[in-house]
């Protein structure tokens, strides 16, 4: 927690934040034509992620909200979902604390650069973001229901690099000089969002979603060897349980050995089961739990996707301690899709490139493109129609040239 002038307090800690998620849903949701709408389990998420920051007043009667930043950090690029303060409280240099404070923050944690979306139309946002150093990287085109322009802003910071700079400079706001590149994360399912998949759970959509990401190259999903020995455990005796037989599906992952494992545990079990940790009343549940996040931190994996509330509260502190990620899929699913949008680029020839959805109207010069490059018509049918039925979660884009039609396809 950092004390600021003026009776504002930055408040970064999910001890602290937690009792003001409700007032930072609330402010969000007043001003959706600036900020966006996220559901409030991603203020949740995040605030137990320790990705929230809060500004609060502090006065005779306690605490009040002020002010709210919330962020997305996946090495090495953090990215600025929203920054809000409090109408009454604009003026005094709320946001610049709010940015500074994720300016260090994100620089004491090794990042590299930081960016965020605003809309074309926001005047005094693109103010506010081109006094705080943030370059413009692209111009975009928003989704469909506002017909918007978007304006892609990148602020380089002065980290003491552990990772490769990220490429992105004034002269070169697009990175197309740089040789980074991100490779696709991995995330290891827990056992309850593998049961979620029964048509009749109260998630099965949300799970579905979930998949169909994967499906769409946007992370992969495994399984800890760990829970095909839970489901062994609780099967019935000679009755076939289907979960176990769909779970050999999954890339799966080796438990820890015995000597890592006790070497883990105790960290583990501190962080997520503090209380029944220091009681001795760890259940097979909770240490089968605490197996799964160990498999994905020995196999350095990028994180846990799970429903339970226990992991979910002890992100930031599993993140900090052991550099694994931890979100459940409702959140996961929110961050990962967003709305088609178009990107138009110069190129050096004069010529414009345009990054835009791909239509069904488009279909048949897509195919002729990828019939051109070699590609054989089973796998054009195949991959396309497999991407087709996932509208829920992936959008199809094109480049498209001004000078004659597709150039490339993802």
């Amino acid at each position: 927690m950092i004390v600021e002038k003026h009776a504002i307090e930055i408040l970064d800690r999910y001890s602290d934040v937690a009792p003001f998620v409700d007032s930072v849903n609330e402010a969000a949701d007043s001003d959706k034509n600036a900020l966006g709408f996220f559901p409030s389990r991603v203020f949740e998420d995040f605030a137990r992620k320790e990705q929230l920051f809060v500004a609060v007043e502090r006065h005779a009667k306690g605490m009040s909200y002020a002010g709210h930043l919330l962020f997305e950090a996946r090495h090495p690029k953090g990215r600025v979902r929203q920054i809000f303060v409090a109408p009454a409280l604009r003026k005094h240099g709320i946001a610049t604390r709010l940015l500074q404070h994720l300016k260090k923050h994100l620089t004491d944690h090794a990042f590299i650069s930081m960016y965020a979306r605003v809309a074309e139309d926001l005047t005094q946002a693109n103010q506010f973001w081109e006094e705080q150093g943030f370059y413009v990287q692209s111009i975009v085109r928003g989704g469909e229901t506002r017909n918007r322009t978007i304006i892609v802003r990148s602020h380089e910071l002065d980290t003491p690099q552990l990772f490769a700079p990220s490429g992105l400079s004034a002269a070169d706001p697009l990175g197309l000089n740089s040789t980074y590149g991100a490779s696709t994360p991995l995330f290891l399912l827990d056992l309850n969002v593998l049961f979620d998949l029964g048509p009749r759970r109260r998630r099965n959509e949300e799970i579905l979603d979930l998949f169909r990401i994967e499906r769409t190259g946007s992370c992969q999903l495994a399984l800890s060897t760990e829970i095909t020995a839970e489901l062994t455990r609780t099967a019935s005796v000679g009755v076939t349980d289907p979960m176990l037989a769909y779970a050999r599906i999954f890339p799966s992952f080796p438990t820890p050995s015995t000597e890592e494992w006790n070497a883990l545990k105790p960290e583990l079990a501190s962080i997520v089961f503090p209380e029944r940790y220091r009681t001795d009343a760890l259940s097979s549940n909770d240490v089968s739990d605490l197996r799964h996040l160990a498999t994905a931190i020995q196999n350095g994996l990028t994180g846990l996707i799970t429903n339970d509330s226990s992991i979910l509260n002890a992100a930031a502190r599993l993140y900090d301690r052991c550099g694994i990620q931890v979100i459940s899929p409702g959140a996961f699913k929110d961050l990962n899709t967003g709305e088609p949008r178009e990107e138009v680029f110069q190129t050096r020839e004069n010529d414009a490139l345009s990054i835009a959805s791909v239509a069904q109207a488009d279909e048949a010069e897509v195919h002729r493109l990828l019939s051109r490059l070699g590609i054989p018509v089973a796998a054009i049918v195949t991959a396309w129609a497999a991407i087709d039925s996932n509208e829920r979660v992936c959008n199809r884009h094109g480049v498209w040239s001004n000078s004659g039609g597709i150039s490339d396809v993802a």
